[in-house]
């Protein structure tokens, strides 16, 4: 096993594509996609009780992903996909229960197998959110390698210390 580097504060991490994967293709910045949805139950926030039945910023940021990769899956090749690794989003006003929403997605830069995505969200009144979602590209197969990697046991950790005993011990 050899030592991996440790990354700098602020470092770009490496893409997940190894030497003997297949090269990055090439993915061409400005490409958009819209998407209207509606406000069901399902995107809400329920503990400010029934009557402020909100769209949820957890919702929110879903819709957003699934729209970032959708619009990215759509420009690569066949076995390659993308996994969301950021976001940035400033949810700015609440849509209620039924508000129809249009999400827009602007594939905005490209640096290696990073890709970053300008996002928006209005509804009938206006912006709701804006930010930003980064996603990295690499073969299937080399995500379910990685993954595979992570899920085996790890060692079971070292025992805790033994908690000081006596006068001077402080709990």
């Amino acid at each position: 096993m050899t030592d991996s580097p440790i990354p700098t504060p602020g470092a770009l991490p490496q893409p997940c594509v190894s030497a003997a994967s297949p090269a990055v293709p090439p993915v061409e910045t400005g490409v958009t996609l819209s998407r209207p949805l509606s406000v069901d139950a399902s995107r809400t926030v329920t503990f400010l009780g029934e009557d402020l039945r909100v769209y949820a910023t957890y919702a929110l940021i879903r819709d957003l992903e699934y729209a970032c990769r959708d619009l990215l899956v759509g420009h690569l090749p066949a076995g390659w996909d993308s996994v969301g690794t950021q976001v940035n989003l400033d949810h700015k006003a609440a849509s209620p229960l039924g508000a129809r929403v249009r999400l827009g997605v602007t594939l905005a830069r490209v640096e290696g197998a990073r890709v970053t995505f300008a996002v928006q969200a209005h509804d009938e009144v206006g912006l709701i959110a804006e930010g930003s979602h980064e996603r990295f590209m690499a073969p299937v197969d080399s995500f379910a390698r990685r993954l595979q990697a992570r899920a085996r046991p790890a060692a079971p950790p070292p025992p805790s210390p033994k908690p000081a005993q006596g006068l001077g011990a402080v709990f």
